[in-house]
Formats: structure tokens, sequence, C-alpha cells
């Protein structure tokens, strides 16, 4: 009967330490959740433009041969991460448009073809022409060549080329000393949007750059 006591004590001292052990690692459990509990995010890319819109300084949308409005945008970087930014000008017109005769271009503050920039010409269909042929096209596409690196919230870093959060861009718009008589009344449009990749970390494959369109002026 002893024995048999003592075998009673024992299975009840094991269930006793078994329920103290399952409500202690229960308690820390518990506490260490409530600890690392927390919300994790993917650091992010965000990309809008300052007053979101082209800003024409001159607010005169009436062009003769050789006038031009000088304008600008500035590119934003909201996100965490910093990021290459390619900004994309694209000018399109209501009326066939030639390099040498009547056309609206995009230039600097001396009036040249923008350096820096890889123009495409396309004609009414959306197809690729050769503006440098003289041939018809209703719109034109600048892209900016060489990258440049914005700095992230979360990601500032002066030797890795990451300074300032947000670059401004100015450029003119201009209507050719060329343009003759069969381009009066002729309207065009002028948009913004900007490709965008993170600057850090980027793979030698294929890389995946985001466009960020602006609103059109």
């Amino acid at each position: 009967m002893k024995l048999k006591g003592n075998r009673k004590l024992l299975t009840v001292g094991l269930a006793v330490f078994c329920l103290l052990a399952t409500a202690a690692v229960s308690a820390a459990y518990w506490t260490d959740k409530i600890e690392i509990k927390t919300s994790v995010d993917a650091m992010n890319i965000g990309i809008e433009y300052h007053d979101n819109a082209i800003s024409l300084k001159d607010n005169k949308t009436t062009f003769q041969p050789g006038e031009s409005r000088e304008f600008g945008f500035t590119v934003d970087n909201t996100g965490s991460i910093s990021v290459d930014i390619k900004p994309v000008i694209t000018l399109s017109a209501d009326k066939p448009m030639t390099k040498n005769g009547s056309v609206f271009k995009i230039v600097d503050s001396e009036g040249k073809e923008l350096e820096g920039f890889t123009a495409e010409y396309f004609d009414e269909g959306g197809n690729v022409v050769d503006g440098d042929n003289n041939a018809a096209f209703t719109k034109v596409r600048y892209m900016l060549d060489n990258q440049i690196t914005l700095a992230g919230s979360a990601q500032k870093d002066a030797v890795q080329g990451e300074v300032n959060e947000s670059q401004a861009f100015t450029y003119y718009l201009k209507l050719a000393e060329t343009t003759g008589n069969e381009f009066v009344n002729a309207h065009a449009t002028m948009d913004v949007s900007t490709y965008a990749i993170q600057h850090r970390f980027r793979g030698s494959g294929e890389e995946r750059w985001l466009e960020f369109p602006a609103a059109v002026h």
C-alpha cells in the first residue's frame, strides 16, 4: 500500500509539474509575442511631382515663331529608399511637325536642342520616324540619358550619391523660327513622367523601371 501511495504522489507531482511548466511556457510565449509584435513592410519607392504639374512661367499660351516659354517641374522622392530617376518629357501636336520646319520643341536656356536627352519621334499612327530625315511627326519624346539619384527618408549617404530628396528641372518650350503658316492655330500638349528604380542593390540582370506620370499641361 505504501508503494502504491508513493506512486500516487509521484503521479500527482508530475501532473503539478506539467501544469506549472505549461503555465510558465505560456506566460513566456505571451510576453515574447507582445515584445516582438510589430508591422514589417518592405522599403518603398515614392515618386511625386512638386505641385503635381508642369509649371509654365509665362501663362501665355499663344506662340509666335521664335518665341519660347520657360517651364519646370520638381521630382520628389517621398519613399524610404534611395532611387535613380530618368525624367521623360513628351510633346504632342495636333498638326504634323518637321524638325526643320513647323515644330514645337524643347530647348535649353540658349535655345539649343536638349543635350543629355535622347529624342524619339512618332507619326500619327504611333510609329517611330527618323526626325533627322525631315519626316513628319506629331509627337516627340525626350528621355534623360543618365539617371539622377534621389535620397530616401531611410537611405541618405553622400558617399553613395544619396544627398537630395528632390530635383528641380527647368527647360524651355519653343516654337521654331522656321514655322510656317500651315501651323497657324496648331495646338500642343506637354506631359512629364519619370522612370524610377532603387539605387542600392541593383542587380546586373533584368531591371524593372517603374513609370510615374505627372499632370498634362
